[in-house]
Parts: structure tokens; C-alpha cells; sequence
């Protein structure tokens, strides 16, 4: 399973929850993000920030399909 976190520090962090060991980060938003979500496809997240902004963000192919794996798993 995978976590994604936001934070006052503007970083959106994407974690493998079974090891805690973080995967990716990425930033953008110009102030405090304050909402992150996976769309129902899993190949995209979506993030909001205090800033007034949404961004769409594309999880790369070879994160996918770690992550529809682990699920299938499941």
C-alpha cells in the first residue's frame, strides 16, 4: 500500500507504507498544500493548496504498476 502526504512546507511525498520508505516527492503550490488524492485509475494524484491551486500530478508508469500490483495483492 502507498500513502501520499502534504504538508505546510509546500511538498507532496509519496511513501511505501509497508517500509516508510518515501518514493517520490515533488512540489509546486505556492503555499501550504492541504489535500492530496489518488484518482480511481491510481495513475495520477491530485493535490490542493492554500494557494487557491489544484495540480493534477502523472505517477510515472513504473510507479503504477508497483503500486496496481501491491493491490492486486491484497
Amino acid at each position: 500500500i502507498y500513502a501520499a502526504t502534504c504538508s505546510f512546507d509546500k511538498w507532496i511525498r509519496l511513501f511505501d507504507f509497508y517500509s516508510g520508505r518515501c518514493l517520490a516527492r515533488v512540489s509546486g503550490h505556492s503555499e501550504l498544500v492541504t489535500g492530496v488524492r489518488f484518482t480511481q485509475d491510481g495513475r495520477r494524484l491530485i493535490s490542493i493548496g492554500g494557494d487557491g491551486c489544484m495540480f493534477v500530478w502523472r505517477l510515472s508508469d513504473e510507479l503504477h504498476r508497483a503500486m496496481s500490483d501491491r493491490l492486486a495483492e491484497l
